[in-house]
């Protein structure tokens, strides 16, 4: 109860910033007084929300000059951005190597789609365009704004506010390199797209689509069903609570709730297989664009995780290819999402 009311405390403030700004948050911010690659530019959703959750002075402390999403005040726990499921989420992340804290954990991620990256995608509601050119120099003219920062509102919703997802919950990781299923991130580099030629990390051709179904099989241990076969990857689920990249505080909507989660390289901007994930038993809780809270089990139809051409591909225009699951991220497939 207490965790899908956080989840409901975070949907209403989204729906808040809907209301002041038309639009909701992108998935790429720019908050403070630097257009550089690890400070202004690394904000998520999660940060551009803070003003809408009580927590203005801290939203506040990084809009006044260049204070990044990974050390104080990120190392700050926000309640409403955890689930007391999880016991790793109280811990404090990672430090430098100067001894510093990194930003705390956190179990709120949004959705984007039934896409295999956030950048350029086109099927969920939060995207970002481009790269931010790292520089100390101050920059007033708007110009990577515009190709970074690409907010949607509810009028991008086509497929319906009730029937499509806006956020849903991450288990953490208690460190890197855990083998531990929860919260961690396979290293795999089996995830090449069908056309083994096609790149998403460069390319939107048509078959930009990652093998789930050889995430699932070859992912877990087949001793321990509850550990990943090799681990994690450097960067792990929930580890940064105002980091844009994908890998942190973002889900698709491929592989089934619960699931593992498989990235194409050990980068934290990697595209792959990232479901929700939780503690609570047989699923996962669900924000949707319209504020509502549901369950959705680990049993939701995936077609059998079996995507054909264009499945994950981020610029796919059509119904999804992952079943009801699929359906439920995508924001403007126009398929069915019957529950």
């Amino acid at each position: 109860m207490t965790c899908s009311n956080h989840m409901k405390q975070f949907c209403l403030a989204a729906h808040n910033f809907h209301d002041t700004h038309q639009t909701f948050p992108a998935a790429v911010q720019r908050i403070g007084g630097y257009w550089d690659g690890t400070g202004g530019w690394r904000f998520n959703v999660h940060a551009a929300l803070l003003p809408f959750i009580e927590q203005q002075a801290m939203y506040d402390q990084f809009a006044s000059g260049t204070l990044t999403p990974y050390y104080a005040p990120a190392d700050t726990i926000i309640n409403t951005f955890t689930c007391p499921s999880d016991g790793n989420v109280k811990e404090k992340g990672r430090t430098n190597s100067a001894g510093t804290a990194w930003s705390a954990r956190i179990n709120i991620q949004t959705c984007f789609g039934d896409s295999t990256r956030v950048q350029g995608n086109a099927r969920g509601l939060f995207t970002w365009n481009g790269s931010a050119t790292v520089t100390t120099t101050e920059r007033d003219d708007g110009t990577l704004a515009a190709r970074l920062i690409v907010p949607k509102s509810m009028a991008n919703v086509t497929d319906g506010t009730s029937n499509s997802l806006f956020a849903s919950e991450c288990a953490t990781a208690l460190s890197a390199g855990l083998p531990a299923l929860k919260g961690g991130i396979r290293n795999y580099t089996g995830l090449q797209v069908a056309n083994g030629t096609v790149d998403p990390e460069t390319s939107h051709a048509a078959d930009c689509r990652a093998k789930v179904l050889d995430c699932l099989n070859t992912s877990i241990s087949t001793t321990d069903r509850n550990a990943l076969v090799s681990g994690s990857s450097s960067p792990w689920r929930g580890s940064r609570q105002f980091d844009r990249h994908q890998a942190y505080t973002n889900f698709n909507t491929l592989m089934r709730p619960n699931g593992p989660a498989c990235a194409q390289g050990n980068n934290e901007a990697s595209w792959g297989v990232y479901p929700p994930q939780s503690y609570h038993s047989g699923g996962v809780n669900c924000g949707f664009v319209d504020g509502s809270i549901r369950f959705i089990t680990d049993n939701v139809d995936t077609n059998n995780l079996n995507g054909t051409i264009g499945g994950g591909d981020p610029n796919y225009g059509g119904q999804s290819r992952f079943g009801v699951w699929g359906a439920l991220g995508s924001i403007n497939g126009g398929e069915s999402k019957g529950l």
